[in-house]
């Protein structure tokens, strides 16, 4: 277990656990009042976060959002919706599928070939998610508000191989938008994290894996749909991250994540980490009324 883990998992108190393990990461004190860094704006979120958070948060309730902005034909095709897994018959499952957890990230288990006979072990990973509040991890108070849920999603293939991520990165700062792409490759084998900006440049920046070589991966002809779907999902929000998978000419949507990595990634170049921030408003100026705060 890293330093940070231990922090989050063994200091009992969220404000305390929130500075130590921004310090021990980013190797410089969290300064909650200047924020003059992306990773100190996550943090800050880490603490204060906005109801909307939760709700958008949770990979259930957000696939309504989704709907009412951009259309149904955004989401991922879903088999079933539980918080009992023991009721569920995995036989009545397609043969190759996705079983994750609403509340909480990286929660996910593609489920295919002899996998799928494995119902034991796949009802016992489902039962531990549900057990756990994922907000204990790393401190995301936005996470202790959402009833843990297993969802069955149809698994998105793009030919043989698993979907790529397309991750977009969505500031707002005085009513302007700036995005940029985060593309994740080979997720569940070799993986790899490209940056590109909305012109596809790439973005020389390592955020803690890495990168493949940027000519390898191709610009989508339908980016500017794929932008817009992410504008849409990310308005009257300064800061979020839209996820979605593409699949030949069809957008599916991911999630919606409001503190990437818990803020405790660091940037190369650090130089980045300030930028980031400088692109969109901090939440106390943006969110004005301040009982929109999870307690």
């Amino acid at each position: 277990m890293n330093l940070t883990r231990f922090i989050n998992k063994y200091v009992a108190n969220d404000e305390l656990a929130v500075h130590a393990s921004h310090t021990v990461c980013h190797r410089r004190l969290l300064n909650l009042q200047r924020q003059s860094t992306f990773s100190e704006r996550v943090a800050y979120r880490r603490l204060y976060p906005q109801r909307i958070f939760s709700e958008l948060s949770d990979k259930v309730s957000a696939r309504r959002f989704v709907s009412e902005k951009v259309g149904s034909k955004h989401l991922v095709p879903i088999y079933d919706v539980t918080d009992d897994i023991e009721g569920i018959n995995f036989d009545n499952l397609p043969n190759e599928y996705v079983m994750k957890a609403n509340h909480g990230a990286g929660w996910v288990e593609l489920v295919s070939g002899k996998r799928r006979n494995d119902v034991i072990d796949l009802r016992n990973i489902a039962g531990g998610w549900l057990k756990q509040n994922y907000y204990g991890r790393y401190r995301e108070r936005h996470y202790s508000n959402i009833k843990p849920k297993i969802m069955f999603e149809m698994l998105l293939r793009d030919g043989s191989r698993i979907a790529n991520d397309f991750k977009i990165h969505c500031f707002r700062k005085g009513g302007h938008l700036t995005q940029f792409f985060q593309i994740h490759s080979n997720r569940f084998g070799d993986h790899k994290v490209n940056f590109f900006d909305v012109d596809w440049r790439p973005i020389p920046l390592s955020h803690g894996l890495k990168s493949a070589d940027p000519s390898s991966i191709a610009k989508p002809y339908n980016v500017v749909e794929m932008l817009e779907v992410a504008d849409q999902l990310s308005k009257n929000i300064n800061y979020v991250r839209v996820d979605l998978f593409l699949i030949g000419s069809k957008i599916y949507f991911g999630e919606l994540t409001f503190t990437p990595g818990a803020g405790l990634i660091r940037f190369t170049p650090k130089e980045l980490d300030l930028h980031w921030a400088k692109l969109f408003d901090k939440d106390e100026v943006f969110f004005t009324d301040q009982s929109q705060f999870c307690s």
